[in-house]
Parts: C-alpha cells; sequence; structure tokens
C-alpha cells in the first residue's frame, strides 16, 4: 500500500515538470510566447531589392527642372542668362532669356523669338549684328560703339530699343504691331532709321547729334503721330483716331 501511494506521488511530480512549465517559469526561450515571437522575427519576408534601395542615394524627381546647356551663366527663376555668345544663340523657348554681350563683336545673331521675354545688353564694340525679338517684353540695349545692326521688334507686345553708343543702330531698327519705344542718343546713332508705322503706338526720340529723325535716319510714324525729333504716342492721327490706339 505504501509502495502505490509512493508511485502515484512520483508520476504526479513528473507531470508538473515534463511540457507543462509556465510561461516565465525558467524555461529555455521565454516560454511558448518567446518562441513564437522570436519565429515571427526569424520568418519575417523582406522585399526584394530593400537593402539595396535603403542605400541608394535618392534620385532626382522625373519633372525636375534643368537649365539649358546655352544658359551658360545658369538660370535664376526661370530665367536664362546668356553671356558672350560668339556667332548666333537661340534663347530657349518658355524662358525668360538675358543676354549680355561685352566682348567686341560677340552675339552676330540674338535670336528670341521662342522666348517668353528677353533682354539684351550690347555693351562690346560691333555686338549684336542682327537682334530679333519674340511676342513677350523686349529690351535692347546697345551701348557700345556700332552695336545692334539690325533690331527687329516682330511681335513683341512691348518692345524697348536704346541706341546711346556712337553710331549705335546703324542698319534699321524695325517696330512690329505692338508698342515700341526707341531712344536715338548716341552720336550718329540710327542712321538705319526708325519704322514703327505699323506700331499700336510709337515712340521715337532722336537726340541732337544722332542720324535721325531726317535723312540719313529717316522715321516713320503711325501717320499724324510724327514730331520733330520723332514720333510720339500722344495726339491724333490723321484719321482722327488716337495715336494709341494700344
Amino acid at each position: 500500500m505504501r509502495l502505490a501511494l509512493v508511485l502515484v506521488l512520483a508520476l504526479t511530480a513528473a507531470c508538473g515538470r515534463v511540457g507543462y512549465d509556465t510561461p516565465g517559469s525558467g524555461g529555455g526561450g521565454g516560454g511558448a510566447d518567446g518562441a513564437i515571437a522570436d519565429a515571427a522575427v526569424a520568418d519575417a519576408p523582406v522585399a526584394d531589392g530593400a537593402v539595396a534601395d535603403a542605400r541608394r542615394p535618392d534620385a532626382a524627381p522625373p519633372d525636375a527642372f534643368v537649365c539649358p546647356a546655352v544658359c551658360n551663366q545658369g538660370c535664376v527663376n526661370g530665367t536664362c542668362r546668356i553671356q558672350d555668345p560668339v556667332l548666333q544663340t537661340v534663347c530657349p523657348a518658355g524662358f525668360a532669356c538675358e543676354v549680355t554681350c561685352q566682348a567686341a563683336q560677340s552675339c552676330q545673331k540674338v535670336d528670341c523669338t521662342q522666348a517668353r521675354a528677353c533682354s539684351v545688353r550690347c555693351i562690346g564694340d560691333r555686338t549684336c549684328l542682327d537682334a530679333t525679338c519674340g511676342g513677350g517684353p523686349c529690351a535692347v540695349t546697345c551701348t557700345g560703339s556700332q552695336a545692334c545692326g539690325s533690331i527687329a521688334c516682330g511681335a513683341s507686345n512691348s518692345c524697348n530699343v536704346t541706341c546711346s553708343g556712337p553710331d549705335s543702330c546703324p542698319i534699321d531698327v524695325a517696330c512690329g504691331t505692338g508698342l515700341c519705344f526707341v531712344t536715338c542718343s548716341g552720336a550718329g546713332s540710327c542712321a538705319g532709321g526708325v519704322q514703327c508705322e505699323s506700331a499700336c503706338a510709337c515712340d521715337v526720340s532722336c537726340s541732337a547729334g544722332a542720324a535721325c529723325p531726317g535723312i540719313p535716319g529717316a522715321v516713320t510714324c503711325p501717320p499724324g503721330c510724327d514730331t520733330p525729333t520723332g514720333c510720339t504716342s500722344a495726339g491724333q492721327r490723321s484719321d482722327g483716331s488716337a495715336c494709341n490706339q494700344c
């Protein structure tokens, strides 16, 4: 009888130790919960290339701004800056363009026909043999000796030409149908004359010593809008309409 009781007690103790340890009771790996957590970490999938992507530097977004190569002085706030192109330069489409022609005989041809706005500074001697504006505002400043051969305002809605260098603008200044302002202040300037008869409003000013408004620098104004020194956008045309029809 005593032997049977001992056997029962021994079996009961064994059942409490084999496979029935409570969590945290000292079993290896932290018990069943720890085993499940360890398995979850070990088996978690890793996306293909995830490690490589983590190490790869950020790429530029596909629509990042790129300054065109012709803008050799860079781009600032959407304005392309160009300096001293030797022969022909074409301003990139959709940009405002600033062209500086400082070296002698640089900028032989400046094409702004596709630019949304254009500013051309012809500082060096005999620079800007030919300049053509686009449809936006256009300003051409001719301070060098014999600078600015032929200037075409074209479709510009506002064209401003300043011929302040000696003998500047020797070929012609041709206004388009938009606003046109031409100042001939250099000695012998505007010898090629100014054509603005088609402009919706035209102001031409020829200073003493300039080659205009008479021969050789003849100035043609909208009918009735001529003055002793050029043209005016004030007053009335020959048909009684305003000189300024913009």
